[in-house]
């Protein structure tokens, strides 16, 4: 589990930068294989044969492919902005508690423990009373810190997996995949996405 000291080090904004980077990517990606198909279309056209037939057909399971691509990778930018949008209250919480805790006097560990200041008031009772209010409080700290400690580790986990997973399904569109028709039958959508580019390849 992280602790709150890494998870203050960490940027969930940079994840919307990435999912804008990789949006822009995608829209060009898309912009440039729409030309393409034009410029395949106008082709065939005029060309006649089997020839003519059977580059038809690879340009279509290209064109297949190259959607599948894009709309993989929208996808991705989805999971991106997804996480981003989770991750970056749930650390805002972690920062909080522990900025609060300090604020108040509390030592905050690295295992996320809250430790209370020590009382020391020269009258023995007065410092077993508010020592124990002090411990209490450092108590109500900690459980409170653990706990969004764990969202966050959990929020982390799963953004990480559902990005893993987009990224096997954009692999599944690879070249070794379109090239060598080969694919990974245990990638999210690899049995579907293989049975398509079949039926027009």
């Amino acid at each position: 589990m992280l602790s709150p000291s890494a998870i203050r080090s960490l940027d969930p904004a940079a994840l919307t930068t990435a999912a804008d980077a990789v949006e822009s990517a995608n829209n060009t990606f898309r912009e440039s294989t729409h030309r393409v198909d034009q410029n395949v279309d106008a082709t065939f056209g005029e060309w006649d044969g089997e020839g003519g037939a059977a580059a038809a057909a690879r340009a279509w399971s290209d064109r297949v492919a190259g959607q599948g691509i894009s709309r993989a990778v929208d996808e991705q930018v989805d999971a991106l902005r997804d996480a981003a949008n989770t991750l970056i209250p749930a650390r805002a919480t972690v920062v909080g508690i522990v900025d609060n805790a300090v604020a108040a006097g509390f030592t905050v560990h690295d295992d996320a423990r809250v430790e209370a200041p020590r009382t020391h008031t020269g009258d023995a009772q007065t410092d077993l009373v508010v020592q124990a209010g002090l411990d209490d409080t450092a108590m109500n700290f900690e459980v409170q810190l653990k706990s969004a400690v764990r969202t966050f580790d959990e929020l982390d986990r799963d953004a990480a997996v559902r990005l893993e997973q987009v990224s096997i399904r954009i692999s599944t569109f690879g070249g070794e995949f379109r090239s060598q028709n080969t694919h990974s039958i245990d990638a999210p959508d690899g049995a579907a996405d293989a049975a398509l580019l079949g039926r027009v390849s």
